[in-house]
């Protein structure tokens, strides 16, 4: 389950590096890891922290505007604990799809929705293999 609070609690380990960012709005949020990884030391935790304006009468700066935990371990043995890659794919899908719906339809967008869904369509074709092999479920290569 995605867990989409404001918690300041988390200890950041790194920035998470956004590709390619030709505008101040997008400058206003940063990609964070948090401290800690799972049993097979891949970090899971990531919080989004956005820039604040001063007009709220605090110090103007970032703080957390939401966070993401991976699925950790596989599912039949954890259960379902995290959002998956798919997951974050088909909501950014869902929203640029939203935008072609409307005012802000652009070859840009239709360009992105593709791509992600090609990512999509590797995962599927990665998650496909492993039930050939029969091996999706565990942690065997």
């Amino acid at each position: 389950m995605a867990t989409m609070t404001n918690d300041e609690s988390r200890e950041i380990d790194r920035q998470v590096l956004k590709i390619g960012q030709p505008s101040e709005a997008q400058d206003r949020t940063k990609v964070f890891v948090t401290k800690g990884k799972d049993d097979m030391g891949i970090q899971k935790d990531y919080v989004v922290r956005g820039y604040h304006y001063n007009d709220t009468g605090d110090e103007p700066g970032f703080s957390p505007v939401g966070n993401v935990t991976f699925q950790s371990g596989p599912l039949p043995e954890a259960g379902v604990n995290g959002v998956m890659l798919e997951d974050l794919i088909a909501i950014c899908i869902d929203q640029l799809e939203q935008f072609q719906a409307g005012k802000f339809r652009c070859r840009e967008n239709a360009l992105a929705v593709t791509h992600l869904e090609t990512a999509a369509l590797w995962l599927y074709k990665r998650t496909a293999g492993r039930i050939v092999r029969g091996v999706e479920g565990t942690r065997k290569e």
